[in-house]
C-alpha cells in the first residue's frame, strides 16, 4: 500500500513562518533572592539580544539570551549556566491553571523543543509520495498563503499533489467569522463538508 502524507492544518507544522524578532527593547529590572539577600538584576533587551547587569556586584554587560515561556520570558546566562524567569500572575481558575501547568511542562520536553525549532522546508524535497495540503483562508494560526507557497516551492513536482486554500474556514476547517481560536468552541460545525469532499476525492483518485 502506498505511503500517503495527508497535510491538514489539524496536524501540520507551519513550515513557512518562523519566529520573528519580537521588537522587545529597553530594560527589565528584577530582584533575585540569594540566601535571604536581594540582588538586583537588570536585563537590557534589543530584539532577541540581551545583556545582564548586576549593579550590586558592579558587573555590567554579561552576555545573555532571551528565551520565551508560556508565562512570559526568561533571561539565560550561559557563562554561569543560570536563567532568570519573569513572573506573571494570571489569576486563572483552578482548572485553567492546571492546564497551563501541564502545557508548560510539555513545552520543556526535548521533543517539543525540537518540534518547535525544526525548519522542515529543507526536508520537503525528500518527500516522494503524493501530498494533499489544505489551508483555511481564515486560519489565524497558520497563514494559508505563505504556507502553501512554501510547499509549492519545496515539494517535488507530482501530478497527484493537491495544494489548495479553502475559502472562509479556520484552523480547524470550520466556517467562521474571524478565524480566532476563541471562536472554536462556539462553532457547531465540526468540519466543513467541502473539506471532507476534497479529502475523499483526492484519496479516491490516487
Amino acid at each position: 500500500m502506498k505511503k500517503l502524507i495527508l497535510f491538514s492544518l489539524i496536524c501540520l507544522l507551519s513550515i513557512a513562518t518562523r519566529a520573528q524578532d519580537s521588537g522587545l527593547k529597553g530594560a527589565w529590572t528584577g530582584k533575585l533572592n540569594v540566601f535571604g539577600n536581594e540582588l538586583t538584576l537588570v536585563s537590557h533587551f534589543n530584539g532577541e539580544d540581551c545583556t545582564l547587569d548586576s549593579p550590586d556586584q558592579g558587573v555590567k554587560g554579561v552576555p545573555a539570551k532571551l528565551e520565551r515561556t508560556v508565562t512570559g520570558i526568561k533571561v539565560a546566562v550561559p557563562s554561569i549556566n543560570a536563567s532568570y524567569p519573569s513572573t506573571t500572575q494570571y489569576n486563572l481558575p483552578t482548572s485553567l491553571a492546571q492546564n497551563l501547568a501541564v502545557v508548560t511542562k510539555q513545552l520543556q520536553t526535548p521533543y517539543m523543543k525540537h518540534f518547535l525549532a525544526l525548519d522542515s522546508r529543507p526536508l520537503l524535497g525528500n518527500i516522494t509520495c503524493p501530498v494533499l495540503a489544505l489551508n483555511g483562508t481564515k486560519d489565524t494560526q497558520v497563514d494559508s498563503e505563505s504556507n502553501l507557497d512554501a510547499l509549492r516551492s519545496g515539494l517535488q513536482k507530482n501530478a497527484k499533489n493537491k495544494l489548495e486554500a479553502i475559502e472562509g474556514v479556520n484552523h480547524l476547517f470550520q466556517h467562521c467569522k474571524t478565524g480566532m481560536a476563541t471562536e472554536y468552541g462556539n462553532i457547531e460545525e465540526t468540519i466543513a463538508p467541502e473539506v471532507l469532499e476534497k479529502i475523499v476525492s483526492w484519496l479516491s483518485n490516487l
